[in-house]
């Protein structure tokens, strides 16, 4: 699986993670994820991480 395709899986994860209103570790549960992964993908496509990013790539660091 590509990165991209990743990325677009745990985009609707987190969605639905978000519309269930369970909590993170029921969430996972259900889903049989780990909740460390959720976590990780959660901070990962956060909005503030986001837009780090796109600041380092315009300035040249990555």
């Amino acid at each position: 699986m590509t990165k991209q395709l990743i990325k677009k899986e745990w985009e609707a994860h987190i969605r639905d993670f978000k519309e269930s209103g369970l909590s993170k570790a029921a969430w996972c549960q259900k889903q049989n994820l780990p909740v460390h992964r959720l976590y990780y993908w959660l901070k990962k496509l956060s909005p503030q991480v986001k837009d780090r990013m796109k600041v380092n790539v315009q300035n040249g660091y990555l």
